[in-house]
């Protein structure tokens, strides 16, 4: 179910760019925030926009659905620090308390103004990493693969014949 909100704020910048692209999205209680929701090619993640105009920041995080069980956070950390190494816009985060994975974007719009194709890039940037490396994470969370022969598989370039 949609919602909108008719602004020149940042949430309502994010809330048109939804509208006109389709999306199904709520409205976070007592936060400047929407939950959403994406499939990607290999996982399905919940996406929590953040656009604080108090602070003139937009943030997205892509929730993994899988917690990562505590004998396994070691190897996971390791997974996602790998992956992190070199991204410009995001980032991998994992709560050592309970297992929780995400991928975070964000832009500073101090001073300016939130376009709708900037927010595009950076919502497609975030669901395409998360989405990319979602398979290696896996394969660690589940001690199929060591953590570099994980990164390795996804960050390889492709043979081509």
């Amino acid at each position: 179910m949609s919602a909108s909100i008719e602004s020149v704020s940042l949430l309502g910048t994010v809330c048109r760019y939804l509208d006109q692209d389709d999306w199904n999205y709520r409205l976070a209680e007592g936060r400047p925030g929407i939950w959403t929701g994406v499939t990607g090619q290999n996982a399905s993640f919940r996406i929590f926009i953040v656009a604080d105009d108090q602070k003139s920041v937009v943030l997205i995080y892509s929730h993994v659905d899988a917690r990562v069980p505590e004998d396994r956070r070691v190897a996971v950390a390791e997974f996602l620090t790998r992956a992190n190494w070199g991204h410009v816009l995001g980032n991998f985060e994992m709560d050592f308390a309970d297992g929780e994975v995400r991928y975070r974007t964000a832009i500073d719009i101090e001073g300016g103004a939130l376009a709708e194709r900037m927010f595009r890039n950076l919502l497609a940037a975030n669901v395409q990493t998360a989405d990319r490396y979602y398979p290696g994470f896996m394969r660690v969370m589940y001690g199929e693969m060591t953590p570099a022969e994980a990164i390795d598989r996804i960050e390889r370039p492709r043979e081509t014949h």
